[in-house]
């Protein structure tokens, strides 16, 4: 009697043992299955983000090459038209008109350089840009990488047109007045200025700006 009384104690701790390494079990398992699951989640959005990230840089590239084509296209019209080369600049009638819109491009450029919006920028710019100030040699991303640069330096900054002066047929001095705001420093309205050189080609196209002081 007093042995199956043993026995049955000795069954009864092996059962309570074994439905506790079986809940030890499910607990560890119930853990990895949600670590699994976090580790997928967070797989799911690093593919979601670098996606996004493809996306955007194709759709630079692509507004890029829009610009760019539009900028060959005009210039292959222009090429294609007998009338319109730079014999014209000994027109007194003909310089008239392009000194107006030579005046406009350069107005408009420096507005689209207040708004910040590059593309606007970008679009004043010869496919064949050969300075900006101490750059030379420029493409679309170098170009880009320069103004970003600034606009991460000035919180604010302004130009203000004060005179365009045509020197040449395609050359222009131009004298603004520069304000800004370091981002380092807001309180601080600076300004100043500037004697500029544009050198445009024949449609008007920026190829050359530069400061003189």
């Amino acid at each position: 009697m007093e042995s199956k009384i043993i026995l049955s104690s000795l069954v009864l701790n092996l059962l309570v043992f074994s439905c506790g390494i079986s809940s030890d079990n499910t607990k560890n398992k119930d853990a990895g299955d949600n670590n699994k699951e976090l580790l997928e989640a967070e797989k799911k959005l690093l593919e979601q983000e670098k996606k996004l990230l493809e996306l955007e840089k194709i759709n630079l590239e692509n507004s890029r090459l829009k610009l760019e084509e539009e900028k060959l296209k005009k210039n292959q019209t222009i090429k294609n038209n007998p009338n319109t080369n730079q014999n014209n600049y000994s027109d007194p009638i003909s310089n008239n008109i392009y000194y107006g819109d030579a005046e406009s491009t350069i107005s408009n450029f420096l507005e689209a350089e207040n708004s910040r919006d590059f593309e606007s920028i970008y679009s004043f710019y010869s496919l064949y840009a050969r300075r900006y100030f101490g750059h030379y040699n420029l493409s679309y991303s170098s170009l880009q990488k320069l103004y970003q640069k600034a606009w991460n330096s000035t919180l604010y900054s302004r130009n203000t047109l004060l005179s365009v002066d045509q020197i040449s047929e395609n050359e222009f001095n131009v004298q603004i007045n520069y304000e800004w705001r370091k981002s380092n420093n807001t309180s601080t309205l600076n300004s100043k200025y500037d004697n500029l050189k544009f050198i445009l080609d024949s449609e008007n196209n920026i190829v050359e700006v530069y400061s003189l002081n």
